[in-house]
């Protein structure tokens, strides 16, 4: 099994959490007394559904399991 790992960079990751924190202040203006359990709900619905939060999606970020590079489970 030949896998090629490319870590992604702190510039990168720090570009995919403001896109996360624009598109989840978007999405406050519609759910204001929620938010905070909407945030939690979502972030994990995403990585464990998708591998990824919204902006790491968009930037092709995925989050994977160190030892068995799967995606990543709650198990």
């Amino acid at each position: 099994m030949n896998i090629e790992i490319n870590h992604v960079g702190f510039m990168k990751r720090t570009v995919a959490s403001t896109l996360d924190a624009v598109i989840y202040s978007l999405a406050s203006f519609l759910f204001k007394d929620f938010i905070l359990i909407l945030y939690i709900v979502v972030e994990i619905l995403m990585i464990t559904r998708f591998g990824d939060t919204p902006g790491k999606l968009l930037l092709k970020i995925y989050i994977k399991d160190a030892n068995t590079f799967t995606d990543v489970t709650l198990k």
